[in-house]
């Protein structure tokens, strides 16, 4: 075989070689996205589903997708997370936040994902307590944390507000004590 033919023989397979590991990547994303399009889906039709079975079970959605900012600290420096929760509900004069799960592992507190969002709801909206909805087994259970929470967490003044408040405090009762002055 002359050098000629050698060198467009490995041309040949080397343009091969690039082609076949364009088509896999095409497959393999085509796939991930074909999965994501079916998770979603079957996220979607879990939250209608939720709904039914919540008022099934004698709690008022009050909104959908509910978001809240929720502001985290680390040492000074303030960190503005944005959440969003599945459904607000009600149930008598209590107000919880539903999280719905679908899926194999997803619906346990056994699963860390779950269990941290919870948890992180739990904190981070002014609420009664947290619901998880199980769609796979159709079943509604509140979660509780042994936490003490205390109500005003939700949205602490920064540093910079507190020392706002004071000087609004202290300018009234300059103005306070200047317009009695005046009256006497």
């Amino acid at each position: 075989m002359s050098q000629d033919a050698v060198k467009l023989l490995l041309f040949g397979a080397a343009c091969g070689a690039v082609i076949t590991l364009m088509l896999a990547y095409a497959l393999r994303s085509s796939y991930r996205s074909i999965k994501a399009k079916r998770r979603s889906s079957r996220a979607m039709r879990g939250e209608l589903n939720a709904e039914s079975l919540l008022e099934r079970s004698g709690f008022t959605i009050t909104r959908r997708q509910v978001p809240q900012v929720f502001n985290v600290f680390v040492g000074e420096t303030e960190h503005e997370i944005d959440l969003r929760a599945d459904l607000l509900v009600t149930r008598g004069d209590r107000t919880f936040i539903a999280e719905v799960k679908t899926g194999e592992h997803a619906p346990s507190v056994q699963t860390t994902s779950t269990r941290r969002q919870l948890l992180e709801y739990c904190v981070a909206f002014d609420v009664d307590g947290v619901l998880l909805v199980n769609m796979e087994e159709e079943t509604i259970a509140e979660v509780r944390f042994p936490i003490e929470r205390e109500r005003s967490a939700v949205k602490k003044p920064t540093a910079h507000r507190r020392w706002e408040s004071a000087a609004v405090a202290v300018v009234a009762a300059i103005l306070l004590v200047a317009w009695l002055s005046q009256r006497r």
